[in-house]
């Protein structure tokens, strides 16, 4: 089923709300991990997953509350961490740049204040589309690829991480 973009901005509009709320309620860093692109499909709900599992091993002991979602603009897996937000950022832009699957997802932080920590506060350039290698923020603005381009290119990424780590547990 299509949505147009207002019910995706909508949808959008409610977890930042939501988000919010949760943060005024617990006083946590938020991490909110979503796909790079408003879809709900096989390749983006197991991006997610996939990459849930990797952030969760990595702040295993950090972690007070998690919620995952399957909304209008993708599957999203919001985190409240005991953790500094400063320290929480430096390690998902980690894995937003150098993870097989970190160019198909967007991880936003916020500190207990709601403020957005971005890349821009530790001096790096803004992200680079999985795609083509500009900056994203261009590619979004002039809609440089269609969205059978960017899902494709998803799968194709989803299948060569799972090809590259899963594989050879099929093959024996």
């Amino acid at each position: 089923m299509e949505y147009d973009k207002r019910e995706i901005f909508l949808d959008r509009k409610k977890r930042y709300v939501f988000q919010k709320k949760l943060i005024d309620k617990y006083k946590k860093t938020l991490l909110s991990i979503k796909v790079n692109h408003p879809s709900n499909n096989t390749t983006t709900v197991n991006i997610i997953k996939s990459m849930d599992d990797i952030i969760t091993d990595i702040f295993n002991d950090k972690i007070y509350l998690k919620i995952f979602r399957i909304t209008l603009e993708g599957p999203v897996v919001i985190i409240l961490l005991n953790i500094d937000e400063i320290e929480a950022k430096k390690v998902c832009m980690e894995i937003e740049d150098k993870h097989m699957l970190g160019g198909c997802i967007d991880v936003c932080v916020y500190n207990s204040n709601h403020k957005l920590i971005s890349r821009k506060d530790f001096g790096y350039e803004k992200r680079r589309c999985f795609i083509c290698n500009n900056l994203i923020d261009y590619c979004v603005k002039y809609k440089i690829h269609t969205d059978i381009e960017i899902l494709e290119k998803m799968r194709k990424i989803y299948l060569s991480y799972v090809n590259k780590y899963y594989s050879s547990r099929f093959n024996k």
